[in-house]
């Protein structure tokens, strides 16, 4: 009686719950699997199988729907796409993790360069730094430039090893 008072409803309810608490936990694995796959930068991976899956669970409900179905039978709909869900997820994880020398490709894009490796990257926080000293984020600069060079803020490293203060 936590929800309702109506009997129907709590029989419903209780029916369901089982399918309920097995699509949370898929639900859970698939979101940890997604973060995961975020974070090593597979997200083109998404992008084509995120509008499949919309089609796929429009039309299981399209059918589901056509045979008037109890409250459980809408949560196992939604069970079969987080299942899905799961066994996308962990495929793409595992075949990334698979070693470059047994793989023969690889399912994970190259890491971008970083920005401190890119000369006009350097060339640009050069000019700011050096250049242009009353540009407004050159205080900035100079503090991640010192900070960058083992030097607190507001130092730098001067090419034979001593330290100078950075100027604003």
């Amino acid at each position: 009686a936590l929800f309702t008072t109506d009997s129907v409803i709590a029989q419903e309810m209780a029916m369901a719950a089982p399918v309920v608490a097995a699509c949370l936990a898929l639900h859970a694995l698939s979101n940890m699997l997604e973060g995961i796959l975020f974070a090593t930068q597979d997200s083109d991976f998404f992008g084509s199988i995120y509008p499949l899956n919309t089609v796929a669970l429009f039309f299981a409900f399209a059918a589901a729907r056509t045979q008037a179905p109890s409250l459980s039978g809408i949560w196992m709909v939604f069970l079969g796409y987080q299942g899905l869900r799961f066994l996308q997820c962990s495929t793409r994880f595992l075949l990334n993790q698979r070693a470059p020398t047994t793989a023969r490709w690889r399912m994970r894009p190259r890491k971008k360069e970083h920005a401190m490796h890119d000369p006009a990257a350097l060339a640009a926080t050069a000019a700011v730094l050096h250049d242009e000293p009353k540009h407004p984020m050159s205080h900035g600069l100079n503090v991640l430039d010192g900070l960058l060079n083992e030097g607190g803020p507001d130092e730098g490293m001067l090419a034979g090893g001593t330290r100078t203060p950075a100027t604003s």
